[in-house]
């Protein structure tokens, strides 16, 4: 068993050598380049590098990310309404709304009459609240409240 693993170890070093790319901690090329990277059909993530290096995805976007927020934190005069309105909605569905579906998908064959009136009660809960904080923020935001 351990001489077919060898076997199969030293076939998939042998096609990665033969690919160009030499294994270096079986993230990085040797030679500073990334075959998925490279490799990539579009060719778009093969040219962000800095100073010579590829430059790892999550940094591009995690500046878009940044740089969205405080585009919108410098456009909304209402910032606290618009974050009331974002956390009523996002928090009634991560909350109330999603557990229950969540678990409906995974345990859906061993669900009793009340099982189904328990969670259903828990997301009426959720839509009448979410629905509740969303209005009051939309009423805030149309009587003139939050400025200052």
């Amino acid at each position: 068993l351990q001489a077919g693993a060898e076997v199969r170890h030293r076939a998939e070093g042998a096609h990665f050598a033969a690919s160009g790319h030499e294994a270096e901690s079986g993230r990085q090329a040797a030679n500073g380049h990334h075959p998925v990277l490279e490799d990539s059909p579009s060719g778009m993530l093969a040219s962000l590098h800095w100073n010579g290096r590829p430059l790892p995805l999550w940094i591009p976007c995690r500046m878009m990310l940044v740089l969205g927020t405080a585009m919108c934190a410098y456009a909304l005069p209402n910032l606290g309404i618009f974050i009331t309105i974002i956390g009523s909605v996002c928090s009634t569905s991560l909350g109330l709304l999603l557990p229950p579906i969540i678990h409906y998908r995974l345990f859906s064959d061993t669900y009793s009459k009340w099982r189904y009136g328990l969670h259903g009660a828990v997301m009426l809960m959720g839509i009448v609240g979410g629905t509740c904080g969303f209005m009051s923020a939309v009423h805030e935001l149309e009587m003139g409240g939050g400025e200052e």
